[in-house]
């Protein structure tokens, strides 16, 4: 065999294979995603879960742009660790440094919040700076939960958020003196081990006119008003729960 043909059949096997019509289709394919308008994708990052949506930002300059802008829903239970020494530590600083680190990063307004990893006295002042940040950046949906032993007390300027819609409550206190309107936009709230007294029972009949579901559960010892007086309270009431209240055991409308 000459040296010529032992070259031609050297190169042949070395040459890498010709590209695939799938593989040259697939390359030739525009990126549809990124020529949506910034309103559809802000929608669209703030239905992912916040890892996933934070991780789009590396992707280019304008999808980093369009996180820090898209509305944030953030649940602190996504961010749970998965290391051993975080889990057995309940919030131990690495919720408050990461929940700390996306306030800081997000520039855009706060659609939900869901803070539950405070049940520790000492993290409440952490707590209040993370719901006044949110009440700045006009929050709609808002859950808090503290525990049994350590209640949570609210701070006077959420019980004055416009932007308010839905507030559910777990172990926290109102302040001791209400303002004579509270909550000028809810539409539902729920009370789970919140103390009530009857006077601040009244100003949330009284005060809430925006109200359609109401949930009372184990809110302490209450002259609940009749059903009618409640209807009367808040006309566009539509879902009325008491559970374990002193009058009634338990009594729903819907």
């Amino acid at each position: 065999m000459s040296s010529t043909t032992e070259r031609k059949r050297r190169r042949r096997y070395e040459s890498p294979p010709p590209p695939s019509p799938v593989a040259a289709e697939s390359a030739e394919e525009p990126d549809l995603i990124s020529q949506l308008p910034d309103s559809i994708l802000h929608s669209i990052l703030s239905l992912l879960p916040i890892k996933d949506s934070a991780l789009t930002s590396i992707l280019s300059s304008r999808w980093r742009h369009l996180w820090e802008e898209a509305p944030l829903r953030l649940d602190d239970d996504s961010l749970w660790p998965h290391d051993l020494i975080s889990m057995f530590n309940p919030f131990g600083g690495w919720s408050r440094e990461a929940i700390s680190r996306i306030f800081d990063s997000h520039h855009g307004p706060i659609e939900a919040l869901r803070l539950s990893r405070f049940d520790e006295a000492e993290f409440h002042p952490a707590m209040n700076h993370f719901v006044e940040s949110a009440i700045q950046r006009g929050i709609r949906e808002l859950t808090l939960s503290s525990s049994k032993n350590q209640p949570y007390q609210l701070p006077p300027s959420l019980l004055l958020c416009k932007s308010l819609h839905q507030l559910s409550l777990i172990n926290c206190r109102f302040p001791e003196a209400l303002p004579p309107s509270i909550f000028p936009n809810l539409k539902e709230l729920r009370l789970h081990y919140v103390p009530l007294h009857n006077g601040s029972l009244h100003i949330l009949l009284s005060k809430c006119g925006s109200l359609e579901t109401l949930h009372l559960t184990h809110t302490g010892e209450l002259q609940l008003p009749s059903v009618s007086a409640v209807r009367n309270s808040l006309p566009r009431l539509r879902e009325l729960v008491w559970h374990c209240c002193v009058l009634f055991k338990q009594a729903a409308i819907r």
